[in-house]
């Protein structure tokens, strides 16, 4: 089966679109999976780094709580120690426990079995402290620390640290896959593009070959060749050459001026026999012509009928004038009313603004109310410590003034808010009073409105006397269409002559199928 050009067109697009669909495919998965090893990055190797991170920083601290329980000069001082070191204890552990259950490679699992060992080592020597520091004897605690707890703690240290060297390991590769990932998406969209350009630099010669062998030489040929034939010459026929050129657009030209100008030859033999029943018909339209004087007649009173309808027909106007007048000024009105309630509705929103900022500044207030009750707390913890050189109770006493003063402006805004909201409230009253004046307007307006509809409904009974009156001059019109009856019969004999003469045409003009105007001209 031949394949039309649309057919042969549609398939080579939808070929180029395909290959490009497929090569976007390709792309767009490779972009997938460098999606994929970003968030596995992302989602696991970075917390995991975070976790060990935090698992080094707690082990240092609960060194420095040690420390600090051992300088202790009182027994709560100690106490309040040895809790933080526990609380940091608790937090490790948790924090291993959860990097444990993230890890997802042989050699994490084996580095996280020694730092295990090491980590039980290292707490054994901090247990091991708690009873010098609580029987008070901090020269022992410090050298038992010196001697024991610090090297196993740098050698739990040394254990995170390689842990964490694996993850930032992880990350690295991950991080890398990625990107070669992404270099391969590169050289294949490169690749997709060169396709993509050879292919359609070999699709434009194609179709320019196709449409060539369809017209049957150069487009400017067959354009030529339509101008002439447009024109009314028909004494050149069109180029065509080549082994298609009796199924080219140029041969099927050449074929349409051959029939063309034997349907003129025809047509020029039927002019001659409509001429004659043309002259026929003229002598019928004279004795028509008389009975259209009578019909003149008639029309003559039509016309003084329809003057009296014009009349009645202004007077209609200038009460829909009037009427319009009135309508533009309701319409006004209620416009101006429209106005004012948006200003209403602008004054209420504006309240409403005031009063979340009202909720935002008493939530400041809760806010520096809670301050000052952690400030005051502290203050009296200095105070105790401290005993009679008591500096750090002067700072948190400043800081509760400056908290103080911080509630007396924002209760000073909060009231101020509040007037403006009262304000705002009053304004708007008084704009909606001002509407409702403005509908009362609205419906004294329409109530005219009402009145000059009267006048109207008037003026349209006055047409309808006028219409009386058109509809005797159109019957004396009937009576002389009736008397043109019989002429009609006349011409209709003439007309039959004339519509054989018009058949022969039409049968010669059915060799073609012709535009409507052409066919009409």
């Amino acid at each position: 089966m031949a394949w039309g050009l649309r057919q042969r067109l549609l398939g080579a697009f939808g070929v180029l679109a395909l290959v490009t669909a497929l090569g976007g495919l390709a792309v767009w998965l490779n972009i997938h999976r460098v999606d994929e090893q970003l968030m596995a990055s992302r989602d696991r190797f970075l917390p995991q780094a975070e976790r060990i991170a935090d698992v080094k920083a707690g082990v240092i601290k609960a060194s420095l709580e040690a420390r600090h329980a051992m300088l202790a000069p009182t027994e709560a001082g100690r106490e309040a120690a040895l809790a933080r070191l526990h609380a940091l204890r608790t937090q490790t552990d948790a924090a291993l426990a959860d990097f444990q259950q993230h890890l997802s490679t042989a050699q994490g699992r084996a580095l996280y079995a020694e730092l295990e060992q090491r980590k039980q080592r290292f707490w054994r020597e901090a247990e091991a402290l708690l009873p010098l520091i609580r029987a008070g004897e901090p020269a022992l605690a410090f050298a038992r620390l010196e001697s024991d707890v610090v090297p196993a703690r740098d050698h739990f240290i040394e254990a995170v640290a390689a842990q964490r060297a694996w993850q930032a390991e992880l990350l690295a590769n991950s991080t890398a896959q990625a990107l070669a990932l992404g270099q391969r998406s590169e050289r294949m969209l490169l690749a997709i593009s060169l396709i993509g350009l050879l292919a359609g630099c070999g699709f434009a010669w194609w179709l320019s070959r196709e449409l060539l062998g369809q017209l049957g030489g150069e487009p400017a040929q067959a354009v030529a060749a339509v101008s002439r034939v447009a024109s009314g010459d028909l004494s050149q026929a069109p180029p065509a050459a080549g082994a298609q050129a009796a199924h080219s657009v140029l041969g099927a030209i050449g074929r349409m001026q051959h029939s063309l100008h034997e349907l003129l030859l025809s047509i020029h033999s039927g002019v001659n026999h409509v001429a004659t029943a043309s002259s026929q018909i003229a002598s019928g339209n004279s004795e028509l012509s008389g009975r259209t004087e009578q019909q003149a007649a008639a029309l003559q009173q039509a016309a003084a009928s329809l003057q009296q309808l014009n009349e009645a027909v202004q007077q209609h106007i200038q009460a829909v004038e009037a009427s319009r007048g009135e309508a533009e000024q309701v319409a006004q009105l209620a416009h101006d009313g429209g106005a004012r309630m948006g200003q209403a509705v602008a004054d209420m929103e504006r309240i409403r603004g005031s009063s979340l900022r009202m909720v935002d500044i008493i939530g400041t207030i809760d806010g520096i109310a809670f301050q000052t009750n952690i400030l005051a707390l502290n203050a009296a913890v200095e105070a105790a410590r401290a005993g009679d050189a008591g500096r750090g109770f002067a700072v948190v006493a400043s800081e509760v003034r400056t908290l103080a003063q911080r509630v007396a402006e924002a209760s000073q805004q909060v009231r101020q808010l509040i007037q403006s909201s009262v304000d705002d409230v009053g304004a708007a009253h008084q704009r909606m009073a001002r509407a409702g004046e403005q509908v009362q307007a609205i419906v004294q307006g329409i109530e005219r409105l009402r009145e000059h509809m009267a006048h109207i409904n008037q003026a349209i009974h006055q047409q309808a006397q006028g219409l009386q009156q058109v509809s005797g001059a159109v019957g004396a019109i009937d009576e002389a269409t009736q008397r043109n009856a019989a002429l009609v019969e006349q011409s209709a004999a003439a007309s039959a002559s004339l519509h054989q003469q018009a058949m022969q045409l039409e049968r010669a003009a059915r060799r073609f199928k012709l535009p409507a105007r052409g066919a009409s001209a």
